[in-house]
């Protein structure tokens, strides 16, 4: 059985428009505006360790690339339900138990625009603290907590490892959040 997705799309100030299929929305000639999320989840309260996770080499976007967890917001969906649908389904591989987590662990960020050739997004960029066992999904190669400054300095010096939502949420994070000195990412790396 084919089970189509469908997003809503979105104008440049953020209100539905329609919906559509999800792999539509992604056209070379005529991207469409639709929403995403992408959750940074911290070992602790004091967040000094953030998870990272590769995408699995079967993901038809951006195979192999280091990430944060996220997605699209489906049709229906509002952004925080997204976050945690996404953050459930690729971190603890629970389909169907959503209902265990609290939506009030997911705080919101920042919403930024990613505009790329292909790809026209507003992402709701969210945090939460989690330090238990990981069930991995097939969407997920691995996953592993890195100090944040240890990110920064790997996206400083490898940008091209990460996808473009992963670097500009970490710049919104930084920004909203500063824990670490990104001054010289955010001048040097081409978002």
């Amino acid at each position: 059985m084919i089970f189509l997705e469908y997003v809503p799309v979105v104008d440049e100030e953020d209100q539905y428009l329609f919906d559509m299929r999800r792999e539509l929305v992604h056209d070379e000639k005529n991207p469409l505006w639709h929403r995403s999320v992408t959750v940074l989840t911290f070992r602790t309260e004091n967040r000094d360790e953030i998870l990272i996770q590769r995408r699995s080499r079967d993901k038809e976007r951006k195979p192999g690339l280091l990430e944060f967890a996220g997605g699209h917001v489906l049709s229906g969906e509002e952004y925080r339900e997204a976050a945690i649908r996404e953050y459930a389904e690729e971190l603890l591989d629970r389909r169907a138990e959503l209902t265990s987590i609290d939506m009030e662990d997911f705080r919101q960020l920042e919403k930024i625009d990613k505009k790329s050739p292909d790809n026209y997004e507003k992402v709701s960029v969210y945090s939460t603290v989690y330090d238990g066992p990981l069930d991995l999904s097939d969407e997920v190669m691995e996953a592993e907590y890195v100090s944040v400054q240890e990110l920064a300095q790997d996206i400083e010096q490898n940008p091209e490892n990460y996808t473009n939502s992963t670097l500009e949420s970490f710049r919104a994070y930084n920004e909203a959040m500063p824990t670490v000195n990104c001054e010289q990412i955010r001048s040097e790396t081409k978002f």
